[in-house]
């Protein structure tokens, strides 16, 4: 079954830092806490990552591996499953400007598939993903 949630914070940073921060996704060890490994598979002509394999280890739950396709459509970066210990995940970071700040939507669809939880357990976990990925954005985007 999947979940599907969004979160939103305001960041004190331009739209431009945060997608650059977005994008520079070898980095993400450093600043997402639940994010083990992340490494680009695929690069567009732009030189914008294509296809990103990451191993994450979520909280109490084991450590996966899986791979995203991106894409960039305006002031965004959106992205599906390609294959990996999940049987779906998709979705994006919204960009806006916010008078000199940028207000990021998370836009989250999550299906484990072969984790066996149950369903308000998937929801909590979705939710919280979004949560802690967007307060640790901030934190990263505003430090730096």
């Amino acid at each position: 079954m999947t979940e599907t949630v969004s979160s939103e914070i305001e960041i004190d940073s331009s739209v431009a830092r945060v997608f650059e921060i977005l994008c520079d996704f070898e980095a993400y060890p450093s600043w997402a806490r639940s994010i083990r490994e992340a490494t680009v598979l695929e690069k567009d002509a732009d030189g914008r990552a294509t296809k990103v394999e990451f191993r994450v280890a979520p909280g109490p739950l084991p450590q996966m591996r899986y791979i995203l396709h991106y894409t960039y459509p305006g002031d965004a970066i959106a992205w599906d499953y390609v294959e990996g210990d999940l049987r779906d995940i998709r979705g994006s970071y919204q960009l806006e400007d916010s008078g000199g700040r940028t207000k990021v939507t998370y836009h989250l669809a999550i299906d484990p598939g072969k984790l066996p939880l149950p369903g308000f357990v998937k929801a909590r976990a979705a939710r919280e993903i979004t949560r802690v990925a967007l307060k640790e954005l901030k934190k990263h985007a505003e430090a730096s």
